[in-house]
């Protein structure tokens, strides 16, 4: 992935991971506040390590110096100025985006507190649930399981669903449906007790 889609993809994660709601924003200018500064520095201090001077190269191996003693008496100090220097800009940028991100959220909290003062509440988004075509047959041959079936909460529609989609073939389909028959009558859901 490269660094151009990275930030958009994170923040459609963190708003999707978090929906309808702030924290999701949230975690999305923190991630960004962190990659501007750790990509910054990080790579800075990788092209510092590449550009390390033959000649200094040279003397490091002259005085055979462990891979661990010339981390830090050859390529630490050599990297240390545009690490220094690029840290200051990372933070830099990290504020920029503090300040980007709290404007942003600001807006996006202002809107919701007029919308919350006007009375106005979201839609509520009504999911259809799509029935798999054995229980559609089933509830079509039996009146009373499909009048059973049709009182129950959104939610145990929902856990027969997902029980009779995880099954792999049609015929273990309809023995669920067969093993679930009472439970349904019953008005449970396919995990109640």
């Amino acid at each position: 992935m490269s660094l151009g889609f990275g930030p958009t993809f994170t923040v459609a994660f963190f708003l999707r991971l978090f929906p309808d709601s702030v924290l999701g924003a949230e975690c999305a200018a923190i991630f960004a506040i962190f990659t501007s500064q750790a990509w910054n520095m990080a790579f800075s201090f990788y092209q510092s390590l590449r550009t390390v001077p033959r000649d200094l190269d040279e003397v490091a191996r002259h005085y055979r110096l462990s891979p661990w003693l010339r981390f830090w008496r050859l390529d630490v100090p050599f990297a240390a100025p545009g690490l220094i220097w690029n840290t200051m800009m990372s933070m830099s940028g990290g504020w920029f985006f503090v300040v980007a991100s709290e404007a942003i959220i600001r807006e996006y909290l202002t809107e919701a507190m007029g919308y919350a003062e006007a009375g106005i509440l979201p839609p509520k988004v009504e999911r259809e649930i799509e029935l798999p075509d054995e229980l559609v047959e089933a509830l079509e041959s039996d009146p009373e399981l499909a009048q059973a079936f049709a009182v129950l909460t959104p939610g145990r529609q929902r856990s027969y669903v997902y029980a009779l989609n995880s099954a792999k073939t049609s015929a273990t389909k309809v023995t669920r449906i067969i093993k679930y028959r009472d439970r349904i009558l019953a008005g449970k859901g396919a995990l109640d007790r």
